[in-house]
């Protein structure tokens, strides 16, 4: 493996050359069309073998957080780190290391990798620290039905599911959902208080907002109850946004347990699993489980050269 070489890219045709070489590792949030949406210092550092055969490649953008100008991990995008394509364990810490050589000297980098990335040692060798997460996932091969519901939830899911064989509640899927999606997570985002960055989320919903992405589900009159936004690559959807608008009526106001459920079994029947992308929050992480997740770790990985931002994350 001495014979590797890096490369590093800021032509978007040159980096969507290499990922058209590995789509299929690649997780949507891998890609250059998500990632330039979610800033514009985009570069990415590829790693050949002497064949020129791609054994690794890694997508950052540029951003400044708490005044810090680094790779820090953009909104809205759970994963966010290498793709190693060596499955030697020894060879796999050389590509790591040509990889990120070239970034060593930025003030912070910071990852998270997913469940399927269980090897650590390669980090923390050069530097980074490691911190344990957690999501929830649902895997493709589950046989998924109300039946994997919690039995606390599943007799509100059986009633909203009756409302909507009915014609009493409705879902809306696509491009035509997304105004009303956002403007339910505007008031779930004053409702929990927390501000996401909505200008960001606009832009990736009408870019990634399709039918098999974007689901919201409505009363006969119009009202919007609940809505998720679950963009997916070859393997995996991911539950960016569930957002839902308080109600009287007791059981609508639980109306994003069927906008979940409907996300989940369009992804299940599609052929792909399904990731709640994690929280470590005991509501909504006990929310995740009740709708059939089961949980796994992934890891957050970050190396920081500032003093400054080491004592903001402590």
């Amino acid at each position: 493996m001495s014979n590797l070489k890096t490369d590093i890219i800021i032509s978007r045709n040159s980096i969507k050359a290499v990922e058209e070489r590995i789509k299929d590792d690649l997780r949507v949030f891998q890609t250059a069309e998500w990632l330039s949406v979610t800033g514009e210092a985009f570069v990415a550092s590829v790693c050949y073998d002497e064949n020129d055969r791609i054994k690794g490649y890694l997508p950052l953008v540029e951003t400044t957080k708490f005044g810090i100008k680094g790779y820090h991990i953009p909104p809205y995008t759970p994963y966010f780190g290498p793709v190693v394509l060596e499955t030697d364990l020894f060879k796999k810490t050389k590509v790591i290391e040509k990889l990120l050589k070239p970034f060593f000297k930025s003030k912070h980098i910071d990852f998270i990798i997913s469940p399927n990335d269980k090897d650590i040692v390669n980090f923390s060798s050069i530097g980074f620290s490691v911190q344990a997460s957690q999501t929830h996932i649902i895997d493709s091969k589950t046989d998924y039905g109300i039946n994997s519901i919690h039995g606390s939830k599943r007799r509100y899911l059986k009633k909203l599911k009756d409302l909507h064989n009915t014609g009493k509640l409705f879902i809306k899927s696509g491009r035509e959902a997304i105004s009303s999606l956002i403007a339910l997570n505007d008031a779930t985002e004053k409702r929990a208080g927390f501000k996401g960055n909505s200008h960001v989320l606009k832009l990736l919903l009408e870019k990634f907002g399709t039918e098999e992405t974007v689901s919201v589900v409505f009363t006969e009159n119009g009202e919007p109850l609940s809505g998720a936004f679950y963009p997916h690559d070859s393997y995996y959807a991911y539950h960016l946004i569930n957002a839902s608008a308080r109600h009287n009526d007791n059981l609508l106001d639980k109306a994003n347990l069927l906008s979940a459920f409907n996300a989940v079994e369009k992804t299940i029947n599609s052929g792909k699993s399904f990731d709640f992308e994690g929280s470590n929050i005991p509501g909504v992480a006990g929310f995740y489980r009740m709708m059939g997740g089961m949980p796994a770790i992934n890891l957050r990985l970050q190396k920081s050269n500032s003093y400054f931002y080491s004592l903001m994350r402590a």
